[in-house]
């Protein structure tokens, strides 16, 4: 996730899969393509790039976000003035009311608790962040992410879930820019009002998967392609930048950050279903390359690559110790699976904030499937020719009342067109729009897109 900046333009660098241009309307992001030649497998160290060894903004803001400062003081030494009593880092408690529940916050903490004192330092938590407990526990790529590296969504997640169970005081699932007054984010500033607008819905309310997108945006740096000097340095309250500004003329058209009418189609259960009971058996049947009705061990590794969340939920699914996940398996022990690693399982099992690295999860499972080109995001083609598109076989004769439709897969072209922001049979889905529409259509506290 957190890739900096790089030194120059001529350093080797891991890119992400694309460069993610946020429009403010929920799941419909401009995509900035960039070249094939650019996705190389050079990666320059953290340490290279200015992330590691140095203060790490975010981390640091997130490192005084959850830290628990005691009201009570103690005497200075002498007598003197007394002195805040300063706890030594994070504490586990702190820590785990957080992160809620879910083997990946046990297994974090034993990552940046290595000396075992019951708190995490800041330099334990910017040092090993990225580097160490990520890597290990989601397989996050130790430098920036590049392309086809899906897991590095798993590390935005990890850091959005602190943030929500930290800041969403009301608990509705989404934070409000007054929700985050009080934070360090809002406080260096690293979301901004311009910032936070882009990213939320209808300019106010930003999700787990839009603060997740705004992530994986800001920290993965394109050198081949960088921004104008004058979007970077561009005043946040001048006309041209600041979305509420006005130069006196109530006709005064909207600015570019406005979001666009939503033109998208109505769509029904036929477009897209929110039985989870199907998508589990299209993903299932998605992974199932050799269409032998099990995913193997070797299929499933090539569907997840790394990271101590796969092979938890693969061993939590494989329930007959076979080697293999069936069908039965995979739908039954799912939830369980799910709610064990990640503390929320879809439709809402457990915390409602965890349950979107469930939605993360299953997300990678079909990216890294049906990606064939790897570039970073799916066609309406790669999904047509997938058990993910909608089939429909009627059966029985209807005169004596035994005709019935059979329905396989998930979603039809319009589907498509929708979750990908528009009508457009050209668009592409990315990763944390796919995220957003499982969250839409399977979760209890549904939320529209327009």
């Amino acid at each position: 996730m957190f890739s900096g900046a790089v030194a120059s333009r001529d350093t080797p660098f891991a890119l992400m899969q694309s460069e993610v241009v946020p429009e403010g309307v929920h799941g419909s992001h401009a995509l900035h393509r960039l070249p094939p030649e650019s996705f190389g497998e050079h990666r320059a160290s953290r340490t290279r790039t200015g992330i590691i060894g140095g203060v790490f903004d975010w981390l640091e803001a997130l490192y005084w976000d959850l830290m628990v400062v005691p009201d009570e003081v103690k005497p200075a030494a002498g007598g003197g003035v007394p002195l805040p009593s300063m706890p030594e880092g994070i504490p586990k408690k702190a820590w785990f009311k957080a992160a809620w529940s879910g083997m990946w916050a046990w297994e974090l903490w034993t990552h940046f608790d290595q000396d075992m004192s019951g708190y995490i330092t800041k330099a334990e938590l910017t040092g090993h962040w990225s580097s160490v407990a990520m890597r290990a526990e989601f397989g996050s790529p130790i430098s920036s992410p590049h392309i086809a590296d899906y897991n590095g969504y798993l590390e935005c997640m990890a850091y959005t879930v602190l943030v929500y169970n930290k800041w969403d005081a009301n608990r509705d699932g989404h934070l409000d820019l007054s929700e985050l007054d009080n934070s360090t984010l809002r406080k260096k500033p690293l979301v901004t009002d311009k910032e936070f607008k882009k990213w939320a819905i209808k300019r106010e309310h930003l999700y787990p998967d839009g603060f997740m997108a705004l992530l994986w945006n800001h920290f993965a740096v394109d050198p081949l392609s960088p921004r104008e000097p004058e979007e970077e340095e561009a005043s946040e309250g001048s006309p041209a930048t600041d979305p509420n500004a006005t130069s006196g003329d109530e006709t005064t058209a909207a600015s570019p950050t406005e979001a666009p009418p939503d033109s998208r189609e109505e769509i029904t259960n036929q477009d897209i279903v929110n039985d989870l009971n199907l998508w589990l058996a299209a993903i299932h049947a998605t992974v199932d390359e050799d269409r032998r009705g099990k995913v193997e061990a070797s299929e499933w590794f090539d569907a997840t690559m790394n990271g101590k969340w796969a092979d938890t939920l693969f061993h939590r699914l494989d329930t007959d110790k076979s080697g293999d996940i069936s069908q039965h398996e995979f739908e039954v022990e799912m939830h369980g699976a799910l709610l064990n690693e990640f503390g929320g399982a879809p439709p809402n099992f457990g915390n409602h904030i965890n349950s979107y690295f469930s939605y993360v999860g299953l997300s990678i499972l079909i990216f890294r499937r049906l990606d064939a080109d790897k570039d970073g995001h799916l066609t309406w083609e790669e999904i047509r020719v997938s058990p993910l598109a909608i089939v429909s076989e009627e059966e029985g004769n209807a005169a004596c009342g035994t005709f019935h439709t059979k329905v396989e897969g998930v979603m039809n072209q319009k589907g498509f067109n929708y979750v990908a922001g528009g009508n457009d049979a050209s668009e592409t889905i990315e990763l944390e729009e796919l995220v957003s529409a499982m969250a839409e259509f399977l979760s209890m506290n549904k939320r529209r897109k327009s």
